[in-house]
C-alpha cells in the first residue's frame, strides 16, 4: 500500500459509542460468524475493540483489520443482544467507509452466509 492516509473521517462520530462497549460479550452468543469460527476476532466485540484501535491511532489500518471488519453478515443479531445499545454494524459500516477510502478492497473480504454452510456429506 502506498501512503494511505489514516484519517477515519466516517468512523469518528463513534469516539463517544465505542467506549461505551463494555466488552460483555452478550454479542458473542448470537453472532453466526463467531459460532462458524469459534475465534473471538470475528466476534462483534473484537471488531469494536478494532475499530476503537483504528480510531484512537493504537493499530494502523491493515489487511488484517480490513478482514475482519468486512467479515460481517449484518443480521443485527449482536446489536438486538447489545445491554450497552451499541449500534454495532452502523459502526463497522463507517468503518468499512474509510477503509475502503484508503484503497482496501471489500471484495477480497466478504463472506456471503451460504459460504458458511457445511458441504453435504457424500457417503
Amino acid at each position: 500500500m502506498k501512503n494511505k492516509p489514516k484519517a477515519f473521517n466516517h468512523l469518528e462520530k463513534w469516539q463517544g459509542t465505542l467506549a461505551n462497549c463494555i466488552r460483555c460479550g452478550y454479542c458473542f452468543e448470537h453472532c453466526p460468524l463467531f459460532k462458524y469460527t469459534g475465534w473471538e476476532s470475528d466476534a462483534p466485540r473484537a471488531k469494536i475493540i478494532t475499530a476503537f484501535g483504528l480510531l484512537s491511532g493504537e493499530m494502523d489500518p491493515s489487511e488484517s483489520a480490513a478482514h475482519k471488519l468486512f467479515s460481517c453478515f449484518y443480521c443485527k443479531r449482536c446489536e438486538a443482544a447489545c445491554s450497552s445499545g451499541v449500534k454495532l454494524t452502523e459502526v463497522f459500516t463507517d468503518a468499512k467507509k474509510d477503509l475502503i477510502e484508503m484503497g482496501f478492497n471489500v471484495r477480497d473480504h466478504f463472506h456471503h452466509p451460504d459460504e458458511l454452510r457445511p458441504l453435504p456429506h457424500l457417503y
